[in-house]
């Protein structure tokens, strides 16, 4: 299903937003590739991050996830560049997640070359609208402690630390913030 989101328009230099779709595998796998990296590269061994984005960011790996029900991936163009995604997944939560009816943004990332042009916001935007629609009462997310850009990001748009998880990127265990925020206007369930 491809769609964009109400007054977004590339002529107006503002993110066009679609739903993928799994003839996207191919372009998730490079894009999430090519920002986890951005995102990650100075902070994490080189080991790590090879091993890391070489089972995560297949082509093969992006069509499993793209073809989970319960995964939803939003994609981000500008001038016909694909420039971000988000995905989110309706499953179950972290413990420390409290909130009713959770969604986890599972991922969200912009490339580098484009930050300043409103792609997390338009994305943002699109995600809390879309987990209210699907019945999600409860954003939720991690995030790595030492990602101050992202967190305060997630802080202007109502996440609060609910508590603490690792990631294990390659051989090397990292310490993330977990998030949540109500979704407003969310049905009830």
């Amino acid at each position: 299903m491809s769609y964009r989101i109400q007054n977004m328009d590339e002529r107006e230099n503002v993110p066009a937003l679609r739903l993928a779709t799994a003839e996207d595998a191919a372009l998730l796998a490079e894009l999430g590739h090519r920002t986890f990296l951005e995102a990650f590269r100075e902070s994490v061994a080189r080991e790590d991050m090879e091993m890391y984005l070489s089972e995560a960011f297949t082509e093969s790996k992006m069509a499993q996830e793209l073809s989970d029900p319960a995964a939803l991936f939003i994609l981000a163009f500008l001038e016909g560049e694909s420039v971000g995604y988000a995905k989110l997944h309706f499953g179950p939560a972290h413990t420390s997640v409290t909130g009713e009816a959770p969604v986890k943004l599972w991922r969200m990332y912009s490339d580098a070359r484009w930050y300043g042009r409103g792609i997390g916001t338009a994305l943002m935007e699109e995600v809390v609208r879309l987990t209210g629609e699907r019945g999600g009462r409860t954003l939720w997310l991690t995030v790595n402690i030492h990602n101050a850009r992202a967190i305060a990001f997630y802080q202007k748009w109502g996440f609060e630390v609910v508590g603490t998880a690792t990631f294990a990127l390659g051989h090397a265990l990292h310490t993330d913030h977990v998030m949540a925020r109500p979704v407003p206007g969310a049905p009830s369930v």
